[in-house]
């Protein structure tokens, strides 16, 4: 998302008030700005994931962690 004031700021939605959005950045910290600052909020085609972090793996590993992902958000516990 973009502010008034020309900072962009880039993560997860992790929630949405009348006055205030919350986003979770790539360090995991959570960053909340006042709606009334945003002047562009829009959803990237973009992963976050960093380009070439699965360079090397191979089709069976790759597999074995997008289980273990979905296998970790179905936990009741997370």
């Amino acid at each position: 998302m973009r502010l008034d004031d020309g900072k962009v700021l880039s993560g997860l939605l992790f929630e949405r008030k009348e006055n205030t959005i919350t986003l979770v950045d790539a360090q995991n910290k959570m960053v909340t700005t006042a709606v009334a600052e945003v002047e562009e909020f829009r959803s990237s085609q973009l992963s976050i994931m960093p380009d070439g972090q699965l360079a090397g793996s191979t089709a069976q590993q790759c597999a074995d962690l997008v289980q273990y992902l979905v296998e970790r958000k179905r936990s009741p516990s997370h």
